[in-house]
């Protein structure tokens, strides 16, 4: 059962709560809610002698290390990990997002990482533009349609803005790109396309708004399984899921049959590029390079390529 149909099956309907009400989800790992209704993530601590501390910010506290009874009468030295959000999505995020850091040892480094990255994730609040968000969906739309055939997921980039969107080896790349213009024009830093190190590959998409396509919202939920064993990736959905107005989700919806058919992928060899390699003491160089008339790599072949690569980098 997911955290979030837990807590609802147990807290929503409750009331006057005087102090904690809590039930266990995991061993050691307790969902509930205090009195004023906040929802609360209890830990019972490895260390039952551990120094007790508090640490609180604007969407979340912990208090650590705090003596406290259950209701069977036995005294337990637990991490109380409180959501100080009060609006129902935001809840539903913390929830879904706790779950991620399930664990078997519980140790203070373990709960003061798991805190600092919580508040991270709830103190960047940026809104995502809608070319962001068409990324995004490419992105996810190439995890969706890989998954079967190469566990794609495995190798996307663990944050935002990295060089490659997925990183297969050392030597192998794939960037993705997607447009919703007719023309197959793409934006690119120079070293994306032309580098001695690797061995990259784009993966160009056209898209097409459609009323009745497959919407931004219904992607997130077809990956979300996918993604499930991958805590880093999971929280890039909830980032998405967190930042966007569900309804923007909803409304982002690009014709399936249309994207399938104008899938491309091109060896970085062929695209237009400049021919010299980035001068010393020059970065960040960058144009729009046109895709149209050369030649895009069968996927098959495309897969076999990567299997090999992976073969080959397991076997070294």
């Amino acid at each position: 059962m997911e955290l979030v149909d837990f807590f609802k099956e147990n807290f929503e309907s409750l009331s006057n709560v005087t102090d904690y009400k809590i039930k266990e989800f995991f061993k050691n790992f307790y969902v509930g809610i205090d009195k004023d209704r906040a929802v609360v993530i209890v830990i019972k601590s490895n260390i039952q002698s551990g120094r007790p501390y508090n640490i609180k910010t604007k969407a979340l506290s912990l208090e650590c290390n705090a003596k406290v009874t259950f209701s069977s009468g036995t005294q337990e030295n637990v991490h109380i990990l409180k959501c100080l959000l009060h609006n129902k999505k935001d809840k539903e995020i913390f929830l879904e997002v706790a779950k991620l850091f399930i664990s078997d040892n519980y140790s203070d480094n373990y709960i003061i990482e798991t805190f600092n990255t919580l508040q991270n994730f709830f103190s960047n609040e940026k809104e995502l533009s809608d070319n962001e968000l068409t990324g995004f969906y490419a992105e996810l739309y190439t995890i969706y349609k890989f998954h079967d055939s190469l566990k794609i997921e495995q190798f996307w980039q663990s944050h935002d803005r990295m060089k490659f969107d997925f990183s297969f080896s050392e030597k192998l790349k794939l960037e993705i790109k997607a447009t919703t213009k007719e023309n197959r024009i793409h934006h690119f830093l120079h070293e994306q396309i032309n580098s001695t190190y690797y061995d990259i590959y784009v993966l160009s998409y056209l898209f097409r708004y459609d009323d009745k396509g497959l919407s931004l919202y219904d992607l997130i939920k077809n990956c979300k399984s996918i993604l499930s064993n991958y805590k880093e990736l999971s929280m890039r959905l909830k980032y998405i899921e967190k930042n966007t107005n569900i309804e923007r989700l909803k409304e982002l919806k690009y014709n399936q049959i249309y994207t399938d058919e104008h899938m491309h992928i091109f060896s970085a060899k062929d695209i237009p590029k400049f021919a010299e390699q980035t001068p010393s003491g020059v970065s960040k160089a960058e144009y729009d390079s046109s895709l149209e008339n050369i030649d895009f790599v069968d996927v098959d072949s495309f897969i076999r390529e990567v299997k090999n690569s992976l073969l080959e980098e397991k076997n070294v």
